[in-house]
């Protein structure tokens, strides 16, 4: 291991352009008991406002054809404007034992478009004892056919700071009427909700009401309260603590994501409706809902635990994404949020026309109060549930139960 950190050192750094971007690449090592790398980027003539999307490869005797992809990258590879800029690389995760007299590292810089795909993935296999989760970057999507990224990883997807119109005014949402809502920054959202398997790496057991040992796995968690997946003080709760006992407390404790957190209200409906205005987020009209969502789809698996994936919950993502890569926003199971209303009751729930970053719960200077929000639809409701701006009251705030919610959860900006 001296010998790698020592043979980095003094690597020949690599060079590449973009246009008239000019780029300079530096490696370091990093402390020998990490197995990490500080590769250095430095920009000149880089617009200030602009992002770039940096990918880095190595080059050495015996590498690939092309050189090593840096797949394991700690920190985000999208760097803003002119000046130096640190990446970190897990190199021996890509390759293991890695030892070489002729290191050296290129970068590929180009404009990231808010079309990119970028991800952030946890990797969860060292369960509810591990004492920490890695993470990684990466660009590619996963392989949907390989249930690691539904059980052992935690994917999720960066989404672009950007402005929509919130709320429908119609329907089952009347009391949200449409409004322009701003985000002013990007975050990371789950592509999935979050999976049996997935709660039991973090939590240490399996609570949900589907039990089949051949596919609970896949299946999103359901029948936990707000208070285990988040926490909760009490019928009404405006306090934006998070429980350090809770899923999301031990998987931000664990992964060192301080940002972690279930999505709001606006961020939940922002990437639902991933850029579209209408009911539904693909083209189409209610009787097309069954092709996009597990909704309706029996409400004999009520009381039989051991239901297999023909009637129930379905396994995450076996309905086709939304436009921006995201899975299960309509049927499957309704999602918790962290931010609420001001009525816990179904005919008095309003929300204050906050238009940018808005988190309801959170603003007790306006007055506001949590009342347990879900939103989108579940499996045991029928297709008139389904639309983007959907969201309900829920009464499971301390106790376990619901067998039709679940949540997702996000990384916002540390």
């Amino acid at each position: 291991m001296k010998r790698l950190l020592s043979l980095l050192l003094f690597g020949i750094a690599g060079l590449s352009a973009f246009g008239e971007l000019g780029v300079d690449v530096a490696v370091v090592p990093q402390a020998p008991w990490n197995r990490m790398v500080d590769v250095w980027v430095t920009l000149s003539g880089a617009a200030d406002s602009t992002e770039y999307k940096v990918r880095l490869v190595a080059h050495y005797t015996g590498c690939p054809a092309d050189g090593l992809e840096a797949r394991s990258l700690q920190t985000e590879p999208v760097i803003t404007g002119s000046g130096r800029h640190r990446l970190v690389w897990d190199l021996w995760k890509d390759a293991p034992g890695l030892v070489a007299d002729d290191f050296a590292v290129t970068a590929e810089v180009t404009p990231f478009a808010a079309t990119d795909a970028l991800y952030r993935v946890i990797d969860l296999s060292g369960g509810p004892e591990a004492t920490s989760y890695p993470s990684r970057y990466a660009f590619a999507a996963p392989d949907l056919s390989d249930d690691i990224c539904r059980t052992t990883e935690l994917w999720l997807k960066r989404v672009p700071a950007g402005t929509f119109t919130m709320g429908s005014g119609t329907g089952s949402n009347a009391s949200i009427a449409a409004h322009t809502v701003r985000l002013t920054k990007a975050f990371y959202m789950a592509i999935f909700p979050t999976t049996q398997a997935q709660w039991a790496q973090v939590m240490g057991d399996w609570p949900s009401f589907f039990t089949n040992a051949d596919c609970r796995a896949v299946r999103p968690v359901e029948s936990v309260s707000f208070a285990r997946v988040r926490g909760h003080n009490g019928w009404y709760d405006s306090k934006a603590s998070v429980g350090t006992d809770t899923f999301v407390g031990s998987l931000r404790a664990k992964s060192a994501w301080a940002g972690l957190e279930l999505p709001s209200n606006a961020q939940w409906e922002y990437v639902c409706r991933a850029g579209t205005t209408g009911r539904f987020y693909f083209d189409g009209e209610e009787k097309d809902v069954v092709r996009y969502a597990r909704t309706t789809l029996s409400n004999s698996a009520t009381d039989d635990r051991n239901q297999d994936l023909t009637k129930g919950t379905a396994k995450v993502g076996s309905y086709p994404a939304n436009p921006w890569g995201f899975y299960d926003f309509y049927g499957n199971v309704c999602q918790l949020v962290p931010d609420g209303a001001k009525s816990a009751n179904w005919s008095g729930m309003t929300f204050p026309d906050l238009t940018e970053d808005p988190r309801w719960a959170f603003d007790e200077d306006k007055g506001v109060v949590f009342s347990g929000i879900r939103c989108g639809s579940a499996w045991n409701e029928n297709a008139g549930q389904v639309n983007s701006s959907l969201r309900r009251w829920t009464q499971y705030l301390n106790t376990d139960g619901d067998r039709g919610f679940g949540f997702r959860v996000c990384i916002n900006a540390d």
